[in-house]
């Protein structure tokens, strides 16, 4: 028995010996981002880079530093910084098409996308978004052609599904839209948006009333889920157009409106949760010798 103990504190001390001497300063930057104090997360992340420069995965964090606290040139460069270090970091490519969403410009986003899924093809995430781009570019035919794959690679993905029956119902084909909608309600029959992409085609179809009836299950499901259903997002959703008039839509949308900020109440009181106890704990260890 004593010597296993031996043996396993001396393995303990072999592990400890060969830990980066970065992590602790990742571990202390990870903290203080997720508290909101970004400059000195930047800090500890900048310390662990003089440690171990070619931890890329550093200069990552201080990018995504950069970019929670909304300044996206700073973002950008130090996105740029981590390329250098590895022209192949999904994280800086993917981070970069972000930025550039964030601005607006599209077609810079979708090019950093095109990269990124020349190195990871099977990025699913990735694979979406690009999709979904190509959606608010008004480019249905790639949006197809991206969710498409993305179903092929995860076919019970409920966003995958969405984003396959939209691209196709921008697309102009009502018939396979359907079919890509009512697999989802198939396969997760609780989620909002099996609802939603219905109401959308019975919209774009003439059918006012199945569309509101399909609308307020959708809402009724996003009660049940806990997730938000913006009303600005079906005011803005050119399918949904010729419901703005529809008798019941002005209570559908204030039953949204009441909902959206139920849900924004509870997201701030658990981040105030979260970050009490995150206080609590940074006390206790800065206490500990």
């Amino acid at each position: 028995m004593k010597r296993c103990t031996a043996f396993l504190l001396a393995l303990a001390a072999l592990g400890a010996g060969c830990q980066d001497p970065s992590q602790p300063d990742q571990a202390r930057g990870n903290v203080l981002r997720n508290q909101g104090r970004y400059e000195e997360a930047i800090a500890a992340y900048r310390a662990g880079l003089a440690k171990s420069p070619e931890r890329t995965v550093l200069q990552v964090r201080i990018a995504e530093t950069y970019f929670d606290a909304g300044r996206l040139d700073e973002a950008e460069a130090a996105w740029k910084k981590a390329l250098e270090m590895n022209p192949e970091e999904e994280a800086a490519l993917l981070g970069l098409a972000r930025v550039a969403d964030r601005r607006g410009d599209t077609a810079a986003a979708r090019r950093w996308l095109d990269r990124l899924l020349e190195i990871s093809p099977a990025n699913l995430y990735a694979r979406m978004s690009r999709g979904n781009l190509a959606l608010k570019a008004g480019d249905a035919e790639a949006a197809v052609e991206d969710y498409a794959r993305a179903v092929e690679q995860d076919g019970s993905n409920p966003s995958a599904l969405y984003g396959y029956g939209s691209a196709l119902l921008a697309a102009g084909d009502p018939k396979n839209a359907r079919s890509a909608f009512e697999r989802l309600e198939r396969m997760n029959g609780d989620s909002p948006l099996g609802a939603y992409g219905l109401a959308r085609l019975a919209a774009a179809e003439g059918k006012p009333d199945e569309a509101m009836r399909l609308l307020e299950e959708a809402l009724r499901r996003a009660r049940q889920a806990r997730v938000r259903l913006d009303p600005n997002d079906v005011l803005g959703d050119r399918f949904l157009a010729p419901l703005r008039e529809h008798p019941r839509m002005p209570a559908l949308l204030e039953a949204m409106q009441r909902h959206t900020e139920a849900i924004d109440r509870e997201n701030a009181r658990a981040a105030q949760a979260l970050e009490a106890r995150r206080r609590e704990a940074a006390k206790g260890s800065a206490k500990t010798p």
